[in-house]
């Protein structure tokens, strides 16, 4: 396997990579490098980010102060009680989010149309 087809390596994760030298089977540890390296791969962690628009991934949407507040009051809840979500997530970087941001998540259901829930943004 060449490590730049690996997802989660281009998404600059560490991982190990399986490969032969003098018949034997060895593991070796690559990791993430701040641009082109040596593997091939590139590490998009430094680079500017975009919409991720993809069939299975649902939209993502920051709301506003406002919006926040309204989400609060009609079901009761506290920023506390909320699920949350990573601000390292790939799906959200496009946002410009920081600490305590609240995220829609809208999902497209065959039962239910769409389905819409929200997180808190965590560090």
């Amino acid at each position: 396997m060449v490590a730049g087809s690996n997802p989660f390596w281009v998404l600059g994760f560490d991982i190990n990579m399986l490969g032969t030298r003098n018949g034997k089977l060895e593991t070796k540890k690559i990791p993430s490098g701040p641009c082109l390296n040596k593997y091939g791969g590139i590490n998009v962690r430094h680079m500017a980010v975009k919409e991720i628009k993809h069939i299975l991934i649902p939209a993502h949407s920051k709301l506003s102060e406002k919006e926040k507040a309204e989400l609060f009051d009609s079901y009761k809840i506290t920023i506390k009680e909320m699920p949350a979500i990573l601000k390292s997530d790939p799906a959200i970087q496009h946002l410009d989010v920081k600490e305590g941001d609240v995220i829609k998540i809208v999902r497209k259901s065959p039962t239910a149309g769409e389905y819409v829930h929200y997180r808190v943004v965590i560090s």
